[in-house]
């Protein structure tokens, strides 16, 4: 649930944005879809931190959180999520429909957005972003760390290694570690100026293939389906989740339909 609300708010985020050139020279317009957006992009990075923060609590804190039940998780995560994306944008539009001083927007002929003068984008756009990069990157810290300590079992084998690696790029992805780069585009250095933006549009742009290949293509639950069906099953494989009693998820291994048939068959 927490990857499709993720999923969600990119989606509002990036068709807002594509819509902003219909609001040039329209005022109300332009103030609609630049909250909208502003609210859409917020809400994208604060699901990336409430990621890092579950997989933190799920791994560094599991002993302590172990045997604790926390009702409705994903829906108190959710109204934090975008109760706090929703304050910025708010704050923004009182402050420019309310002061002469303040402006949330800038709209005309060639241009609709919000206002790039410091007072405007800083403390309503970049400092929260800022500050959720930083948390991010903690939770990928010690998250990441917790993974890879697992070397102390004693398992040298290849694929346990790459098993490792798959699970920090994963953590890296949904932690949204990519936008590391974005404060280094704020600083003039011409061609090296550009390059970065090169590199930062490439690696933003691959997030959601790196999140689809590792999380589902690599899923070892997948695999198994697909090595089933290659197989000739005459029945394909399922993969079902199942909520036990408190509330999780717990995953359960491919069955093939048809020997499952075979047997109750037999057992009559």
């Amino acid at each position: 649930k927490i990857h499709l609300n993720l999923i969600v708010s990119d989606i509002i985020a990036s068709a807002s944005f594509l819509m902003l050139d219909l609001g040039k020279g329209k005022p109300t317009l332009c103030y609609v879809l630049t909250f909208i957006t502003h609210f859409g992009w917020l809400a994208v990075f604060f699901w990336m931190v409430g990621e890092g923060f579950t997989m933190y609590r799920q791994t560094v804190q599991a002993l302590k959180s172990y045997g604790k039940k926390v009702n409705s998780y994903v829906l108190k995560l959710g109204a934090c999520v975008y109760g706090g994306a929703l304050i910025f944008p708010t704050v923004g539009v009182v402050l420019g429909t309310n002061l002469e001083d303040f402006n949330y927007i800038t709209t005309s002929d060639s241009v609709c957005f919000l206002d790039n003068a410091a007072v405007t984008l800083v403390p309503l756009f970049l400092a929260p972003l800022y500050l959720i990069l930083i948390c991010s990157i903690y939770f990928f810290a010690r998250v990441s760390y917790v993974v890879v300590q697992a070397k102390k079992s004693g398992n040298k084998k290849d694929a346990y290694w790459k098993k490792q690696l798959r699970a920090v790029v994963s953590i890296a992805t949904v932690t949204g570690i990519a936008w590391i780069i974005a404060p280094f585009l704020l600083i003039p250095a011409g061609d090296a100026s550009v390059v970065l933006q090169w590199i930062f549009v490439v690696v933003l742009g691959l997030q959601g293939v790196v999140v689809f290949i590792v999380q589902v293509v690599l899923a070892d639950e997948v695999k198994s389906c697909w090595f089933e069906v290659y197989k000739g099953s005459t029945l394909q494989t399922f993969v079902a989740s199942i909520s036990d009693k408190n509330g999780g998820v717990r995953t359960v291994s491919p069955i093939n339909l048809d020997d499952a048939t075979k047997g109750s068959v037999s057992s009559s």
